[in-house]
């Protein structure tokens, strides 16, 4: 059961607006039971603790959160106590994700959250049962692979587990998400809302339901059980291949380049694009599949100058179907010879 207590003395003072840094320690609740702006007004910050056991903001019943945006969120976790409907004005402080739930069953039901930036495979969900890393390539069909970009912890009150006497496995709630900029991971009619269940990520949209693939357009899902975090995932409209993973090292002064594949049906050619600002692409290579039904290993040498560079692979079959790869990064160090 995960401590419960309200921070009383705390909580006045942010319904007053009388404080301009606002944050909730380990283990700590500050509980709001009206409506409370969270606008910069006052330049406030609003944020918690972010261990195992985090802090929260929390609200009650109809209460809710006004002002919102990317300059003014609150950047850790929020908890919903109640049977109306509640948006999560969630993010890193200076970048708005919300997450919105439709009406819970009882009054009885609490939910709680927060957006953890980064790439889920090494950024930690801090929180049980769950906790620790869940990799964007541990997915289930017919789902390809998971954003890089970040994802919502999500938890339930069910048997307790948000204060005593709290309930809601969140089955059956429509759950919305605010998403960052995935034009360069996959189109919007293959985007998915996903979700952990403890070894992979599931879909939980089950069709397209993105309305786009721009920062701050929305996709959504419904939820089940057994769900511990959230985030965006794509499927493969065109199932020609399948890749596993990609990789880049370096090595004297070249970048290797690394990418494994379960499945190619023939006619299937790799181009690799190359960036040096991880926005504009442009072809350096190109290397034809094996076409092999159980899939291959590829390795190719790259010449890369000094600094920083993004590479993606362009999978293309013989009608001219593509999608993309994830983008990986390499440093040089190797310092450029001037003639």
């Amino acid at each position: 059961m995960k401590p419960f207590f309200i921070t009383l003395l705390f909580a006045i003072s942010i319904i007053s607006a009388n404080c301009q840094f606002n944050r909730v320690f380990s283990g700590g609740e500050v509980m709001h039971f009206n409506v409370v702006s969270i606008s910069l007004k006052r330049a406030m910050s609003w944020s918690t603790d972010r261990s195992s056991h985090p802090g929260y903001f929390c609200l009650s019943e109809n209460s809710c959160y006004t002002g919102y945006s990317d300059k003014a969120n609150i950047d850790g976790y929020i908890k919903k106590y109640g049977n109306t409907p509640f948006v999560f004005p969630v993010g890193t402080g200076k970048d708005l994700r919300t997450l919105e739930i439709s009406k819970p069953n009882n009054p009885s039901d609490a939910y709680a959250t927060a957006w953890i930036e980064g790439n889920p495979s090494y950024t930690k969900d801090p929180t049980l049962p769950n906790q620790g890393e869940h990799s964007v390539y541990a997915v289930a069909d017919p789902i390809y692979s998971v954003s890089t970009k970040g994802q919502w912890d999500w938890q339930v009150g069910a048997n307790d587990n948000l204060g005593i006497g709290t309930t809601g496995d969140g089955a059956g709630l429509t759950i919305t998400v605010s998403m960052p900029d995935l034009t360069q991971f996959g189109d919007a009619t293959d985007l998915r809302l996903v979700g952990w269940n403890g070894e992979k990520w599931i879909d939980l949209s089950g069709k397209a339901t993105a309305t786009g693939n721009n920062e701050d357009c929305t996709i959504s899902g419904i939820m089940i059980t057994g769900i511990t975090s959230i985030a965006i995932g794509k499927i493969v409209p065109v199932s020609f291949i399948k890749l596993k993973n990609i990789e880049a090292t370096i090595s004297n002064c070249n970048t290797i380049l690394k990418w494994e594949t379960t499945f190619e049906s023939p006619e299937t050619n790799f181009i690799i694009e190359q960036s040096i600002d991880g926005i504009n692409f442009y072809s350096v290579a190109a290397c034809p599949s094996s076409a092999s039904s159980t899939g291959n290993y590829y390795c190719q040498t790259l010449s890369q100058k000094f600094g920083i560079a993004y590479y993606r692979l362009k999978v293309i079959n013989s009608t001219g179907k593509y999608f993309y790869s994830d983008t990986v990064t390499q440093e040089s160090n190797c310092k450029e010879i001037n003639n």
